[in-house]
């Protein structure tokens, strides 16, 4: 019995350990038994290594064969020890040297013809072996290169197995790795490339410098991931120690090159945003591999569209960001692999993401949701967070900006600072000095704590946000400070209301303001007033905006105002100030929270105040709301601009202007177009309740007409508008009805109601000039089509086939003269007076109802086949029915309407007077209630009027 042995190296994770392989040679039928928990592809190297050792022209023992490797209970993975296999059976066969083999570890994998193939791992391997004592490692010569990099261990490299057999013999050499020679940096974009952002630039130096953690949101296009991509550029170079980490988990990983075995700059590592959580974290069968936090180490963690990320993988982040490090348990072990990365976020404000947030489209809740898969706990973690606006046309011809060089040198600076600042305590970067040294052995002056204790007591910090701040204080200073002598101020004065006008809220802000200018020796040399106006309205501030304009001429060096709050309430005007501040080299300043936006802690502190002011809005714009509903479900006023047909009391009619909205009504009813009752109020010297901006009364147009019609509050009802959307309520104005309210009716409900289904019906939209002649869109042409006037003669009019262009063409004044006189001669019967009876079997509001749902369906109808929902053949089918049954309604309503048409004509005693009187729009309304006009052709030459021609059907 023959005994050999061999030593190779188990990696889990970037750690590893000696193995010891044994071969034992022995009695019993020919075969390769193998224990000490190898995995498939570990169990698989029996014919490997026995195929490669017959290939290389040693002979592979006749007999049984036991190989075991130890520690016998550590799962050993992978096809790292073929090349120690090999070695030991040859060692027990006496064809290699017991003593060369003993001192000599060994790594590779082994192909059939016994070439030596490379493996993962080989650095943190070679790393295991030196510390272990032993003085020589043999690895493929594809991983020389890597392996050299450990300094203090003979590394060989072994292009085949002969090779190594025959200098282990003492009979040939191996080869030896060439002086190691450090590559150039890697080209990146230059950060002069980027324009404008000037705000996002410094949030990106100041990050670099203190290896802090950072968010960019932004619309897209603005440069977020140009900034990103170019953070890794102006980072100093990896130290010997940190690049031999970084470089052991790419080894692992199998991403290291061949032209660039070690890793001197920090990696730059940018998943896709469908990435999972074992791609992220680590993970894979077996043993763990490293994830993009880990492949990350010591470099930069960038996640783009980060919205868009599963909420489980980006919770997974919040440990490593914490530990820096990740700890994966798998089938053969638990992997620890080291995760101190710099995370940088970037994303989009919403779904639609405009260029301007004024032209979102998104739903406040669809905004929300879209950000709110970054959770709360998650974004505590993040120290700097800036929001990108879109860079303004002078940004593109102004001055390139510092390239990545110039930033470069700064942030070493920085870094240096820093090492030499905690080195005595083993901190190398601000970001990692831990929160209870900044609060209690580094503390800073009350004053200079004063605005983060304020945001921890309103909650719009946490603790931990609270520790990142003080990190970000602890940066060095931008050089433009404003704390020095003879520094221009202005100083912005606003208070919100003021309606006694007395200022005094203005005198109490601006005695603040100029205390705290003449404590620091500062001159005051403009003072902007905006009185009773709001920060929070789309209503411009004239004195805010001349402000801005001012500071882009460089008439001062600080802004300065008693509060943040005074100065804005939003964080879009904040970052606007912001941006336009930072070229210009100006600070803003408050006087009564200590904000100075000169360091990077104190932008931090103005945007904290900003988000609680923001919030601060929002809560009362909610309870405004909630009472404004309140409200209008109680049926009361609230006030504002005053009702046309009211008074300003809101609850008391307006006569003149009552009486015209009743005729309003009667004219929709009968069909005028709403053009023809803006000129009747015109006409009757009524102007509109809003006066134009010269002061003079407003003229009625066709829109405010409209809007005045569809108001349920002239038939007494209470409406309310939760998002304001004028546009759905003029499409739909009975769905906003709450209730009945408190002011007395002009008309009833149920003429207000018939009138806004005749506004909002979507023929009168197709066909606004509908019945300008008396039979258009009424008079049937005997193929069953409506009529329409035109034609080519110039000396009368004609009705033609509107369906069939040429099927018919008739004069219309003969044939409306007949028509005329038929209804009048009706009209002049003595039974009449019948024609006033409504139908008793008619319910209106449920036809009304009914009709409603109809063209909803319709539009339904419309989507559903332009989504592929239906064929052309179902849609034309379902259309047809539809409409059908809409016609058969809206016939129904009229007929049940036409006694109110009729009243004042049967009642005014002379009927052919009353007739004369009436507008096109009213005679032909009143002749599609009573009867139906049909044309047929009279034949070639006949040039007089037949009035068996023209049929006509009485409906009553």
């Amino acid at each position: 019995m023959a005994l050999g042995r061999a030593w190779s190296v188990a990696v889990s994770g970037i750690d590893g350990q000696v193995v010891e392989i044994e071969a034992d040679i022995g009695r019993g039928l020919p075969g390769v038994t193998m224990v000490g928990l190898p995995d498939t592809a570990l169990q698989e190297s029996r014919d490997r290594v026995r195929a490669a050792v017959s290939n290389s022209g040693a002979k592979w023992p006749d007999s049984k064969v036991v190989l075991a490797l130890s520690p016998a209970t550590l799962p050993k993975v992978g096809s790292v020890y073929d090349l120690g296999l090999a070695c030991a059976v040859l060692d027990a066969a006496d064809v290699v040297p017991t003593e060369a083999v003993s001192r000599t570890v060994l790594l590779g994998e082994l192909a059939l013809d016994g070439r030596v193939r490379p493996v993962r791992g080989v650095l943190p391997a070679v790393l295991t072996a030196k510390k272990h004592g032993w003085s020589r490692v043999v690895v493929p010569t594809a991983t020389m290169t890597e392996a050299a990099l450990v300094d203090g261990i003979d590394v060989y490299g072994a292009e085949t197995l002969r090779e190594l057999v025959l200098w282990l013999q003492g009979d040939g050499p191996l080869e030896r790795p060439d002086p190691r020679a450090l590559p150039p940096r890697a080209v990146r974009g230059d950060l002069s490339e980027v324009v404008g952002q000037h705000e996002a630039r410094r949030a990106i130096e100041v990050a670099a410098a203190g290896a802090h953690h950072l968010m960019l949101t932004g619309p897209p296009g603005i440069g977020k991931t140009m900034l990103a991509q170019r953070l890794p550029g102006i980072l100093p170079d990896l130290s010997e120690n940190h690049a031999l980490e970084v470089t052991a988990i790419h080894s692992v990983a199998g991403t290291l090159t061949s032209d660039r075995p070690l890793v001197t700059e920090p990696p730059f590592i940018a998943p896709h945003h469908t990435a999972s959580v074992s791609s992220l974290i680590g993970g894979g069968t077996g043993m763990a591999k490293p994830g993009a936090v880990s492949r990350a180490h010591r470099g930069v963690l960038f996640l783009d569209e980060v919205a868009e990320m599963g909420t489980k993988t980006l919770e997974a982040l919040r440990t490593p960001l914490e530990d820096g490090e990740v700890r994966i348990a798998r089938r053969d072990g638990v992997a620890r692999y080291p995760a101190r990365f710099q995370l940088i976020l970037a994303a989009n404000p919403c779904p639609c993401a405009p260029p301007r947030d004024a032209d979102c489209v998104c739903a406040p809740t669809a905004r929300r949701r879209y950000l709110g898969r970054l959770s709360g706990p998650l974004l505590d973690r993040v120290d700097l967070r800036v929001r990108m606006q879109a860079v303004a046309t002078s940004a593109l011809m102004g001055e390139t900006g510092e390239s990545t060089d110039e930033v470069r040198a700064r942030v070493a600076r920085a870094r240096a600072a820093a090492r030499e600042r905690w080195a005595d305590h083993g901190w190398a970067t601000n970001a990692e000095v831990p929160g209870p040294a900044l609060r209690q052995k580094f503390r800073l002056p009350r004053a200079a704590l004063e605005p983060v204790e304020w945001a921890l007591r309103k909650g719009a910090i946490t603790a931990r946000g609270a520790d990142r701040a003080l990190r970000v204080t602890s940066a060095p200073k931008q050089r433009n400070s404003c704390h020095t002598a003879r520094v221009r101020v202005s100083m912005y004065l606003r208070q919100s209301q003021d309606r006694t006008g007395d200022e005094y809220g203005i005198e109490r802000q601006r005695e603040q303001v100029q205390q705290l200018a003449a404590q620091r020796g500062w001159t005051i040399v403009a003072t902007y007033v905006d009185n009773d106006v709001s920060a929070t309205s789309r209503k411009p501030r004239p004195q805010f905006e001349q402000m801005l304009a001012d500071l882009q001429t460089g008439a001062f060096d600080v802004i300065c105002a008693r509060h943040m709050d005074r100065l804005l309430r939003r964080l879009s005007d904040l970052e606007r100030v912001l941006e336009l501040c930072e070229p210009h080299g100006v600070a803003i300043v408050t006087a009564a929270d200590g904000v100075d936006t000169t360091t990077d802690g104190g932008r931090l502190v103005a945007r904290i105040l900003g988000s609680v002011a923001q919030g601060e809005v929002e809560r009362k714009s909610a309870r405004q709301r909630a009472a404004v509903l309140q409200a209008a479900q109680q049926g009361r006023w609230v006030g504002g601009r005053r009702a046309f047909g009211y008074e300003s009391d809101g609850v008391t009619l307006r006569e003149d202007e009552a009486a015209a909205i009743r005729k309003g009504y009667e004219a929709v009813l009968a069909g005028e177009p709403v053009t023809a009752i803006a000129r009747m109020w015109n006409d009757a010297g009524l102007s509109t309740t809003q006066l134009k901006r010269d002061g003079s009364p407003g003229q009625w147009q066709r829109s405010g007409t409209r809007d005045v019609l569809l108001n349920p509050r002239n038939a007494g009802l209470r409406r309310h508008r939760p998002e304001g959307d004028q546009s759905a309520f003029r499409k739909n104005p009975e769905a906003f009805v709450v209730g009945r309210a408190e002011w007395p009716a002009i008309v009833d409900e149920d003429t207000w109601r018939a009138a806004v289904r005749v506004l909002v019906s979507p023929d009168r939209r197709r066909a606004p000039t509908r019945g300008r002649q008396l039979l258009t869109g009424v008079g049937r042409c005997h193929c069953g089509s409506t009529v329409h006037t035109g034609g080519a003669r110039r000396d009368y009019r004609t009705y033609r086939c509107k369906a069939q262009p040429g099927h018919l063409a008739r004069k219309a004044d003969p044939i409306e003269a007949y028509v005329e006189a038929v209804v009048v001669e009706r009209l002049s019967r003595p039974d009449a007076l019948r024609l006033l009876v409504p139908s008793p079997t008619v319910d209106t509001a449920a036809l009304g109802a009914e009709a409603d749902v109809l063209r909803r369906r319709l539009d339904d109808l419309a989507e559903d086949y332009a989504d592929g929902v239906l064929t052309r053949q179902q849609f034309r089918t379902a259309n047809d029915r539809v409409r059908a049954r809409l016609a058969e309604i809206e016939s129904t309503l009229a007929e049940s309407g036409a006694g109110d048409l009729l009243a004042p004509i049967l009642t005014g005693g002379d009927v052919a007077a009353a007739w004369a009187d009436l507008s096109v729009a009213r005679k032909r309304t009143v002749i599609d209630a009573l009867m139906t006009v049909t044309l047929h052709p009279v034949g070639r030459g006949v040039r007089t009027f037949r009035p068996e021609s023209v049929g006509i059907e009485w409906r009553r």
